[in-house]
């Protein structure tokens, strides 16, 4: 189902322009097609083609992510139907 909203501004520009001039270099490839790839799920389980995909816990519950890079993680919930919130975040960011 469509992505409904990206929290992350380098990922919506990205996104729906093709200009990837917020988001690193290395990882541009990785970013879309996971962005291609959420835009078409029928559900979360969907992304275990990918390897590195797991639900979050605590006070991120309700969330999903999936590894881009070594880094990067592209988190994203999920309300039943479609895919929001998706984000790209760095784990190691201090």
């Amino acid at each position: 189902m469509p992505i409904l909203s990206l929290k992350h501004k380098g990922l919506q520009k990205f996104f729906e322009s093709g200009s990837g001039k917020l988001i690193r270099g290395d990882i541009r490839d990785k970013c879309r097609q996971k962005l291609d790839y959420l835009n078409e799920i029928a559900d979360p389980s969907d992304c275990r083609v990918f390897g590195h995909f797991h639900t979050l816990t605590g006070d991120r519950q309700g969330q999903y992510a999936l590894r881009i890079s070594a880094n990067y993680r592209m988190t994203f919930r999920w309300d039943g139907r479609n895919v929001y919130d998706v984000d790209l975040e760095d784990d190691y960011r201090t």
